[in-house]
C-alpha cells in the first residue's frame, strides 16, 4: 500500500504538509489578508457609467450614469456628454 506522500507524488502533485505547518500556513495568510483590510480605504461615494465616446474623439461622452454619496441617488441612469471648445458650468437648484 502507498502513503498518501507517495501517492501525491506518482500523480504529479505536492505532498500534504503536516496539520501543524498547514495551520500556520492558514492563519499567516488569514493575518496577511486582516492587515490588508485596514489599508483599503472605503469610500461613501460611488459613481458609474459607460464611456461611449470613440477612443480617438475629444469629446466625452458617458452613458448609463448614476452618483451615489451617503446612499442617496445624486444623479441616476443618465448622459454626460462633454464636448470639446464648449463651455461647461453647474447649476445648482
Amino acid at each position: 500500500a502507498l502513503c498518501k506522500a507517495d501517492a501525491a507524488s506518482k500523480r504529479g502533485g505536492k505532498a500534504p504538509a503536516s496539520s501543524k505547518a498547514a495551520a500556520a500556513a492558514a492563519a499567516e495568510s488569514v493575518d496577511k489578508v486582516t492587515n490588508g483590510v485596514g489599508d483599503l480605504l472605503i469610500s461613501d461615494r460611488n459613481c458609474t457609467g459607460v464611456l461611449c465616446s470613440h477612443p480617438m474623439s475629444r469629446d466625452v461622452r458617458i452613458e448609463s450614469l448614476s452618483v451615489t454619496f451617503h446612499g442617496h441617488d445624486l444623479i441616476v441612469d443618465s448622459m454626460l456628454e462633454l464636448n470639446l471648445r464648449r463651455q461647461l458650468g453647474m447649476l445648482k437648484g
